[in-house]
């Protein structure tokens, strides 16, 4: 259950971040989501949900904090809706009965 609070705080958290917001918002969001995203491959994994593993990973390079892709505005809102869509869609794809 924790997973799936992380995963809607990391994909709120990517939403508020297409609006306007001081930049070590950013830099603290890069980290929140790395973190959330990285844990989620490792989760995946285990549960044996390969192809989620995949996009959470994809995720977790995307808005790693150590080496950040040098991309403009318009194309950081992009990530960061794609980004809120995967975390929020993982949850329906990995959720236990």
């Amino acid at each position: 259950m924790i997973f799936v609070v992380l995963r809607l705080a990391a994909a709120l958290l990517l939403l508020l971040a297409l609006g306007p917001q001081p930049a070590g918002y950013y830099d603290a969001l890069h980290w929140v989501v790395f973190l959330v995203a990285a844990y989620g491959v490792y989760r995946t994994i285990q549960d044996r949900y390969v192809i989620w593993a995949w996009f959470l990973g994809i995720t977790a390079f995307a808005l790693n904090p150590f080496v950040r892709l040098p991309l403009d505005h318009s194309m950081w809102s992009a990530v960061y809706t794609g980004a809120a869509v995967i975390m929020v869609i993982s949850i329906l794809g990995t959720w236990r009965r």
